[in-house]
């Protein structure tokens, strides 16, 4: 029975000193212990270009900043980086299992250096690439980075490993194109306005005559149009603001002719009595010949 006792004062206190010493020494998980244990404390960004996003200039600034609180010491003074613009990621099985990347014959990585812009003693260490793309046509663009670091695991010695990420982004500088431009008579006064733009549209509109736009979704009638010389021409806006003109299409309406149609009625009418004398007069010299 003391030795119970003994042993339940023993674990009162024992846990007392525990959640007293508890903020002091806290206990402390080795995964977590090991700095690249956690692919988390290290943060990797293309600032710019951004995902996803369309440009209206085929000059990029292309900004790339990685935030870590590894033991970078390596690279105290600049981290070694590639970067490729639209280049394919493939990767090539090797005999022993592991992959290899293989860069596309008309690509290359063109190698960079960011820059530690915090000190080199702090805990958490920034570094920071900044720079000008080359011209891009428009279009869509892939702008993939390489980084290789440093870790190791528990019971392994260190080992470089490589990573890349990338953006995905668009290129547009350029007005829609309106062609095939035409305008086709329907019979009646009414015209038919035909065309074709290249590219998607937030709006389109023509002008007939220099008079102020008139707003339309697709091809169109323009009626009621007077007799006499008419001009058109159709305008559209892209989804990023890009406006472009057709060229101004020059046509005229003519008078529509009216047909007489009592006088057509009367051709055919007046050819049946000369037929029927015509026949009769044959027929009556026949008659006499034979007589």
């Amino acid at each position: 029975m003391k030795r119970t006792a003994l042993a339940f004062i023993l674990m009162l206190v024992s846990v007392f000193f525990t959640g007293l010493f508890a903020n002091y020494f806290p206990f402390v998980k080795v995964a977590e212990a090991n700095p690249y244990g956690n692919l988390d404390r290290t943060k990797w960004r293309i600032e710019s270009p951004e995902n996803h996003t369309v440009y209206t200039n085929s000059v990029l600034n292309f900004s790339f900043k990685c935030t870590t609180n590894d033991l970078w010491d390596e690279y105290d003074y600049g981290l070694p980086l590639e970067y490729c613009i639209d280049c394919s990621d493939y990767w090539e099985e090797l005999e022993d299992g592991n992959y290899i990347h293989v860069m596309p014959p008309d690509k290359e990585r063109i190698f960079i250096k960011a820059a530690l812009i915090t000190d080199p003693d702090a805990s958490t260490k920034t570094f920071q690439y900044s720079t000008l793309l080359p011209s891009l046509s428009d279009g869509e663009h892939i702008l993939t980075i390489y980084f290789s670091f440093k870790s190791w695991g528990p019971d392994n010695p260190h080992f470089t490993s490589t990573r890349y990420t990338g953006v995905i982004f668009h290129i547009d500088t350029l007005a829609p194109k309106i062609t095939n431009l035409s305008v086709n008579g329907t019979g009646t006064v009414d015209r038919l306005l035909n065309f074709t733009v290249d590219e998607e549209t937030s709006w389109v509109g023509y002008s007939l005559d220099n008079q102020a736009n008139v707003t339309i979704t697709g091809d169109t009638f323009l009626k009621d149009l007077p007799v006499g010389s008419h001009n058109v021409t159709v305008y559209a806006e892209d989804t990023i603001g890009h406006m472009g003109a057709s060229e101004t299409l020059h046509f005229t309406v003519a008078e529509e002719k009216e047909i007489d149609t009592f006088s057509a009625s009367l051709v055919p009418a007046s050819i049946i009595p000369v037929a029927v004398v015509l026949i009769g007069l044959s027929l009556l010299l026949y008659l006499i010949k034979r007589k």
